[in-house]
Formats: structure tokens, sequence, C-alpha cells
């Protein structure tokens, strides 16, 4: 019996891709949309726990404690990524290094000295926490509230460190499975659970952040039974110890992933600095609300980084740039609809979703969709430079996205205050994109926008645009069955302009096939319509 045990595994052959002149290479476009349905499901669901968790916590406690709790949560994220040093790609690469070289004692030698390594410090930065939460509410954000907060949600970082340590563990070992639901389900049902259950309670705002701290309690207790059904804690073999090749490995990746913490958490504490608690509770409402669009990128995505990797060991240039090109068309087809009903109908959608008490949010969600509908397209040009090896360039972009989305922030927040946070990210988005575009083609040649792409992107914009228009022209009245109407009507015109312009391909109609038989939903009927259209 091997060290892991067999499972479910997700695996790249990356022996087969196609563009239009190779049938048997459509076998990789397969293989990512059969990867990545479990990761697909298991996102979607998470991301749906999440957001009813924080539509939960909006409603409930109003937009004045939503907003301290969400620089709780912020600032928290930070020391989080300090306790775990950066190891979290450097123990994937070691742990799937040595399993595949059998190395059973360099093994268990990554997993110990990992944990011995956060561990310890994840303890030192909640004594910091607890230490400095009351000077750092006051003197910075001036708000008491936000330094019981962090006390309380200090105790969380030992847990929350442990499962994110085990969730790498999860990756190295090649069970996204058990990843998906550890992080992905077990830990936002958690918070789900516990939030529900202490906010009725009436326990406000310290019982808010005991119901987080619980949850990453439970979630590191089942994510540590996880991972003894995969790996034996007991051996004869002993451990070699490896602290020094994962710090050398990892230690450089603490300052990339404390700047991608920079960017994601500024707009939050630049709102809490120089404005109310109530700008940060309101904006946190259009934030994981613009941020439904980034679902699909983050499914699609499950297995292309391997995908692309096995092509390009291969020498499989074409069929590489086919796929990213594929994919990245797929992300337009999946995320239109949203984005122009986002677009057109900010305030009633977010006013239906967390109460009038936001409605002004509005506008900073209309800048937030465009930027998390662009992110999308770079999360897949990230994962490519990764695969040439082209780290140092992904640090660039990301010093640069930094520098914009602080200056910007730092300018804009005390001017426009939540709409100048959104403008801002819109803003970071775009010049990353660029960057990414820039890069890419430079080193490789291959472009993302295809021509494909821009025609399904026109097609899109005719069709909801226009409709868009016919509505407002006949029923200027904009409530939710009109929202509702729209989007059905728009979708059924944006279909047929694809079908009548051909703006499908045989690559597009493998990848339905396939999400078909990953999801058992029947769409023979789709199929057969779409393969009379294709080009």
């Amino acid at each position: 019996m091997g060290l892991v045990k067999s499972g479910n595994e997700l695996e790249a052959r990356g022996d087969t891709v196609s563009v239009e002149k190779d049938p048997e290479g459509m076998q990789s476009l397969k293989m990512i949309a059969r990867g990545g349905g479990l990761y697909f499901f298991g996102l979607i669901t998470s991301k749906i726990l999440a957001y009813v968790y924080r539509i939960f916590i909006a409603q409930y406690f109003g937009p004045a404690d939503y907003g301290v709790f969400s620089m709780g949560l912020a600032l928290i994220g930070f020391f989080e990524a300090v306790a775990l040093l950066g190891l979290s790609r450097g123990v994937i690469r070691y742990i799937a290094f040595y399993s595949q070289k059998k190395e059973e004692a360099k093994l268990r030698g990554v997993i110990s000295s990992s944990v011995r390594l956060a561990m310890p410090l994840s303890f030192i930065l909640l004594a910091t926490m607890l230490a400095f939460s009351p000077l750092l509410s006051e003197a910075v954000f001036s708000n008491a509230q936000l330094g019981i907060v962090l006390a309380v949600l200090s105790f969380s970082l030992p847990f929350t460190v442990t499962f994110l340590l085990i969730n790498s563990f999860f990756i190295g070992f090649k069970r996204m499975d058990y990843q998906i639901y550890s992080e992905v389900l077990t830990a936002n049902s958690m918070r789900l659970l516990f939030i529900l259950l202490f906010g009725m309670l009436g326990l406000g705002l310290a019982g808010l952040s005991l119901a987080w701290t619980m949850a990453a309690v439970v979630t590191a207790v089942i994510s540590v039974f996880m991972l003894r059904r995969i790996f034996p804690f007991r051996s004869m073999i002993k451990s070699l110890p490896m602290k020094k090749e994962l710090l050398l490995f990892s230690f450089p990746l603490l300052f990339t992933n404390f700047m991608l913490l920079i960017t994601t958490y500024t707009d939050t504490l630049m709102i809490g600095i120089f404005k109310a608690a109530e700008d940060v509770g309101i904006y946190n409402a259009a934030v994981p609300t613009a941020r439904l669009l980034t679902m699909f990128p983050y499914a699609l995505n499950a297995l292309f980084l391997p995908v692309i990797t096995s092509l390009y060991a291969l020498k499989k240039e074409d069929d590489l740039a086919g796929v990213y090109r594929t994919v990245s068309k797929w992300l337009l087809y999946l995320n239109a609809p949203l984005l122009f009903a986002f677009i057109f109908f900010p305030r009633q959608i977010i006013t239906l979703i967390f109460g009038p008490m936001y409605a002004e949010g509005y506008s900073a969600m209309l800048f937030l969709t465009i930027g998390f509908f662009i992110s999308g397209f770079s999360i897949l040009s990230f994962n490519l430079l990764n695969m040439y090896k082209k780290t140092k360039y992904i640090l660039y972009v990301t010093i640069v996205n930094t520098l914009v989305n602080v200056v910007l922030n730092l300018a804009l927040i005390p001017v426009f205050g939540i709409d100048g946070a959104a403008f801002a990210s819109m803003t970071m988005y775009a010049v990353s994109f660029c960057l990414y575009q820039a890069l890419i083609f430079r080193m490789t040649g291959i472009r993302q926008i295809s021509r494909s792409f821009v025609k399904t992107a026109v097609l899109a914009a005719v069709a909801f645009i226009s409709v868009y228009g016919i509505f407002m022209a006949l029923i200027p009245e904009q409530g939710i069955p009109l929202i509702i109407a729209f989007s059905l009507l728009a979708l059924l015109f944006y279909m047929l302009l694809v079908s009548y312009f051909r703006a499908l391909s045989r690559e597009d109609i493998e990848m339905l096939k396939t999400i078909e038989r990953k999801s058992n939903m029947k769409l023979s009927l789709i199929r057969r319509l779409l393969k009379k259209v294709i080009r």
C-alpha cells in the first residue's frame, strides 16, 4: 500500500488538444470541463454560501456593524498571510515532487517542517493582535468596536492557518476533492451556520466574531481528520528536516502574497480610515455582488494550468493557444448575462438583495462589476505566465497593481468615497489585464482576444443594449419582474445572434458536451441546434 491512498484524482494528460484541424486535440478542452466539474459545483456552492452569510450580516446588523466586521476580516487576512510565510506554494511543489519520487522521509519532512514553521508564528501573531488591537482600532480607524472584533478574531488565526496549510497538502497530493470539501465547502458552511446561530441569539459584533472563530476551529478539526484518511501520521520512517528548503523557496512568495492582499483589502481599509464604518458596510455589499463574476473564471480555471503545462511540455504551442482562446471565449459566454444585468440594474439588484440601506452603493457596484469582469480574463493570463515560469513578471505586475490601487485610493476616497475606491479597483484590474496581454504576446506571440472573441463580444453588446433600450422606452418602471424579463429576452436574443452569425466553433460544442456529461444536465437539444450553426 502506498503512502497516499488512491482516490479520485485530477489528471491532465496534455497530449490531446485540438484546433479545428486536429480532432484528437479536442480532448484537452474536454479535460478542462471534465476536471473542473467537481471544482465548478464546489466553487458555486461555496460562493452562494459566502454570499448568503454576508447578506445576513448586512441585513441583520446594518451597514455600520457590517463595515466594522469587514475591516476586521481585512486586517486578520494580513496576519494570516504573514503566519503562512508563503509556504502554500512551496508545500504543494515539494509534496508533489517527493510523492512522485516516493521519498517518504523528505515528504514527511515537508509536512512536519511547514507545521513547525507556521504554527508557532500564528500564536505569536495572535498575542500581537490581542496586545495591539485597541491601539490599532482607535488610533488608526477611530472605532473602538473594531478592537473587540480584532480581539475575538485573533483566536481564529491558528485554526485558519491550520486548515489553509492542510489544503496545500491536499493539492500537493492531488486530492483536489478534499481541498474542495475542506476549504471551499466546509469553511463557508460552518461560517454560515455559526453566524446564523450567534446572530439570532443577539450577541452583537462580539458574537459575530466568535461565530467566525468557531467556524475556523471546526474546519481545522475536520481538515485534520480528512488528512489522516490520505496520509498516515504514524510511520516507522523518520522525517527529514526541510525547513531550509521550504523557506528558501517560499519566503520570496510571501512578498508577492502580501502585495496581493494589499490590492484586495486596501479599498476596505482606506474607506475605514477616511470615511465612516457605514461606508465600509455599503461598499462591502457591492463587492461580493460584483465578485460573482469571478465564479466562472475560477471554475473553468480548475485544470487550465495543468493542461497548458502539458501542452507546453509536448511543444504543442498552437494547441496551447487554441485552448487559451477557447476558454477565454467561454468566460465571455457565461459572464455576459450577469455583466449586463449588473450594469443596467445595479441599484435594483443591490437594494433587493441587501435592502434599501445599501442602495447608495449602486454606482460603486457598477465600477466593480466592470473590474471583476476584466479580472476574470487575467486569471487565465496569470496561469499562462506561471506555466512559462515567468514568476518575476507576475511579481512586477503585482507591484504595479499595488501602486496603482494604493495611489488611486489615497487620491479618490477622500473626495469620492466608495465610488472612488471602486473606480480605483476597476482601473487596477484594467491595467493588470493590459500588462498581462502585453507580456504574453511579447514572449509567445499568443493573443487571448481572437477575432471570434471580438465577434461574440459585439453580438453580446448588441443583444443586451438593444433589448434594454426597448424595455426602457416601453416600460420605464424598473422593477424586479422587468429585470427578469429583460434578462431572459436579452439572453435569447444573444443566443439567436450568435447562431445567426455563426460565432460558435467545434471547440465550443465539445466543451458543452463534456459539461453535459459531467453535470448530468440534459443539453442534447441545445447541442443539436448549435451543431447546425458552427463554422
